[in-house]
């Protein structure tokens, strides 16, 4: 049994601010339900009843059926020798494709712990949600009981302030919010891996301080660190705590004049690891022929066609300056934080997905660190400090196995982090528990707390923001919240200190250009997400703009004849300007001139107008603006404009120009090019890049056709196949439920408002007269948007070609035409 701390002594006030700490602690568990699933998802049946279609549902599935591989069944023309059907057939994505069937490479310990258990004993399958709330849920209760021990044992002289802020960190500064408002086979696991982890400090601390029996605590800790490998293979790395513990256990006993016990201690830290192995062995055997293959290299991904290499020493510098050493790239409109500057990779680094940072972990480790190296010896760790020496490599082992691959995301983090903050949190209640001094005690804890309090805040609305789930899944939520939060912007406008609205600036154009270049006249966002307006300056004296979403291009001008040397007055106007949508600065708008204001394109020159365009536009910190330099977005333009900048300055806003409103109804006529087969191509295309959608027609072999349609951040749904006659015309009518149901139909039509709403969401293809297919969209249109192409594949989506081949043309119904189609639409089906 570890030896209790000299604070540990009569007429120490034992638990004064516990209280604070069991109310921070309930406040995490709030959170973490909150964010991961909410009341709206423990409501819905569906959550619990029903058959699911996702990754690991589907691994239950074929558990059930009696094999190893997903209930999925590939699309054949993966199997074609002929590298074009390969190429356009349908995939899962990061699925695991070997002999023809699909795995799962994420680990199986939520499948077989949760989901295959609840499968078996309801005959209905779980949402995963569910899964990674309840890990991560009881991952911080693991780690709170370890710390309100460790606290009983070492430090008990705690304030309430300290406390809660102390409980408050152990449920943030995991990272584990990050996980929560998108949890999909990739979080699942990862979560599952964190309540595993902290579950093995749980009963190594129990361990080393003499709580019930040594051996029964290491064989739990044992199992625990076994599964977690089940869930992350990397977590392997962890096993050694295991050992460790045992190993000073036996040292203990062997003192105390007992020798003997280290077989024990050992068999008990070895076995249960061991037998998870041997079972993760043999599931591997069977499914790959090879122990140690966790199937990744038969990813369905870019990632191993690219002959990268997975990991090198080379990547630990910059995966370290992006988890710790960037700082947070912070807003003033709701939710305040977003991804961080980490788009300037090294050669053969892979991962590009936009990551937060932890930056804010970083200072309060740095402070806590800074605090135990003052106290040095005063600290008086004892057998604390072997319990955190362990819990230290918990940390460092996966840290440095993580930090050199090539691949990056936030969610890597909780496979280490948790274990950091749990160290550092102990620590900090070493240090705030040996101040004698009751101001040095105050003041220490307030600077912890003010730490500890803007890490929360971080990693709260990190999760908010990451993926922009939870705005996508639980919008109405959003919405309240983002109106809510927009507040302290909108008086910061209101009074002047957020500028928004249009530029004007005086430009002079750099003379004797030797070749064309692409320089940046404005630029403001957040790294990854920003808007930039472009000048492409041509030798013969002559200029273009060129508008910029970063990584989805933009529209340029007509060419302008200038005179190189002269000043010229620009006034530009974008999207990027103005807040978010759901801001009270558009309450004087209406929703189609707010939305008209967020797209906005255009650029005067000397008062005429050379560009009036759309383009979706990033909701930008106003602070970020940058005039002539562009340090913000990864282009392959030029960084600096070589001109003159002479004078810069803010114009009111001005509202736009109404739109007309698109109604939803469409009648396209077509010939397939059924002489091209096995490849889809445009037929409807709706939106800017980012958030539009496309319908297509996939011309299959044996004069068959297929159609689909793909939402941005959604994927793509296909339709059955259907018989088409080759070189003969085609009648394509589409109705579009979001935007019909906003259109201002006439009231001598009679269209029920009821009937209009039930049809809401839905979308219906006809071809030559007859419906083919019906299926439900996944997010309202842009009832304003002008974006509206026939035969185009206007958004670059992958799904599909970039123009139609053939003949293509819109053909729009008359009045009397577009009455028939709509109220045949909103009939009942049959």
């Amino acid at each position: 049994m570890t030896s209790r701390d000299a604070a540990t002594q009569p007429g120490a006030k034992r638990g004064a601010g516990a209280w604070a700490g069991y109310a921070a602690a309930l406040v995490c568990l709030w959170a973490i339900y909150w964010l991961g699933i909410g009341e709206v998802a423990v409501k819905d049946p569906h959550s619990y009843k029903g058959r699911r279609n996702d990754y690991y549902s589907q691994l239950v599935h074929g558990f059930m059926k009696g094999h190893l591989y997903m209930d999925r069944v590939p699309d054949p023309r993966l199997e074609s020798r002929d590298p074009v059907v390969r190429h356009y057939a349908d995939y899962s994505l990061d699925a695991s494709y070997y002999d023809k069937h699909y795995y799962l490479y994420f680990g199986a310990t939520p499948a077989v712990v949760f989901l295959l258990p609840y499968a078996a004993l309801t005959g209905n399958d779980l949402d995963p949600r569910f899964v990674a709330v309840l890990c991560i849920g009881l991952g911080f209760v693991f780690s709170f009981l370890t710390w309100r021990m460790f606290v009983r044992d070492h430090a008990p002289r705690l304030g309430a302030l300290f406390q809660f802020f102390a409980v408050l960190a152990l449920g943030f500064a995991p990272a584990t919010p990050l996980l929560l408002t998108r949890s999909m086979f990739y979080e699942v696991a990862i979560a599952t891996g964190y309540g595993c982890v902290m579950g093995a400090a749980l009963g190594l601390y129990r361990a080393l301080s003499g709580r019930g029996r040594p051996a029964a605590n290491l064989a739990l800790s044992s199992l625990f660190l076994g599964l977690a490998v089940g869930c992350r293979p990397d977590l392997v790395l962890t096993l050694p705590a295991v050992a460790a513990a045992a190993w000073v256990l036996a040292r203990r006993r062997a003192s105390a004049g007992n020798p003997g016990g280290l077989g024990g201690y050992a068999a008990a830290a070895v076995i249960p690891a061991a037998l998870i192995g041997v079972c993760l062995a043999t599931y591997n055997y069977e499914r790959f022929g090879n122990p140690t293959d966790f199937g990744f290299k038969y990813c369905m991904n870019g990632f191993f066609d690219s002959k990268l290499p997975m990991a090198s020493p080379s990547f630990y510098g910059t995966n370290i300056t992006w988890d710790y050493l960037t700082l947070p790239a912070l807003s003033p409109y709701f939710p305040y934080v977003f991804p961080e500057e980490a788009q300037f990779r090294p050669p053969q680094y892979a991962g590009d997905e936009a990551i937060h940072g932890q930056f804010v972990v970083l200072a309060l480790v740095a402070f806590v660190a800074f605090s135990a190296a003052v106290f040095g010896r005063r600290l008086k760790p004892g057998g604390a400090g072997t319990f955190v020496a362990i819990v230290g490599w918990m940390f460092l082992a996966p840290f440095i196995g993580l930090s050199s691959l090539c691949l990056r995301a936030d969610r890597y983090l909780v496979d280490f982090q948790p274990s950091l903050s749990l160290a550092t949190i102990l620590v900090a209640s070493l240090v705030a528990a040996r101040f004698s001094s009751v101001i040095g005690r105050a003041s220490w804890s307030l600077l912890f707390s003010a730490l500890s309090l803007f890490l929360c805040a971080f990693n709260f609305f990190a999760g908010l923001q990451q993926f922009d789930a939870f705005m996508d899944l639980r919008y109405g939520e959003y919405a309240r919240l983002e109106a809510i939060g927009n507040l302290p912007s909108a008086w910061l406008i209101k009074h002047g200190l957020l500028a928004v609205g249009p530029v004007r600036m005086k430009v002079v154009f750099p003379e004797k250009l030797a070749r064309s270049r692409i320089e940046p006249l404005v630029a403001l966002g957040t790294p990854g997400k920003s808007d930039a307006l472009y000048v492409i300056e041509h030798e013969d004296n002559v200029i273009e703009f060129l508008g910029d979403h970063n990584r989805y291009g933009g529209h340029r001008s007509k060419f302008i004849p200038i005179v190189p040397g002269r000043e010229y007055t620009l006034t530009i106007d974008l999207g990027a300007f103005y807040p978010p949508l759901n801001h009270t600065f558009f309450s004087k708008y209406n929703s189609l001139q707010a939305r008209l204001v967020k797209s906005r394109l255009h650029v005067d020159l000397d008062g005429e107008e050379v560009m009036s365009d759309r383009m979706n536009s990033y909701d930008a910190p106003p602070w970020t603006l940058e005039t002539g330099v562009n340090d913000i977005s990864l282009s392959e333009y030029q960084s600096t404009f070589t001109g003159k900048i002479a004078s810069l300055e803010r114009l009111p806003p001005q509202p736009p120009v109404v739109a007309r409103l698109s109604n939803g109804l469409w009648r396209i006529r077509c010939v397939f090019p059924m002489r091209r087969p096995n490849v889809n191509y445009p037929v409807l295309a709706i939106g800017l890049a980012g958030s539009g959608t496309l319908f297509f027609v996939d011309v299959q072999q044996d004069n068959r056709v297929q159609f689909g349609v793909d939402e941005w951040g959604y994927g793509a749904q296909r339709s059955g196949t259907f018989a088409a006659t080759p070189d003969d015309e085609h009648e394509i009518d589409l109705f579009v439920g979001p935007l019909a149901k906003i259109e201002e139909w006439p009231k001598a039509w009679g269209i029920a408002p009821d009937r209009i709403a039930d049809a809401g969401m839905t979308m219906r293809i006809w071809m030559d007269g007859k419906i083919i297919w019906e299926s439900k969209l996944h997010h309202e249109f842009d009832p304003q948007d002008t974006y509206v192409d026939i035969g185009s594949n206007l958004q670059g989506f992958s799904t599909a070609e970039p123009d139609y081949f053939g003949p293509i043309k819109a053909d729009p119904f008359s009045p009397e035409e577009t009455r028939a189609f709509l109220t045949r639409n909103l009939e009942p089906a049959k």
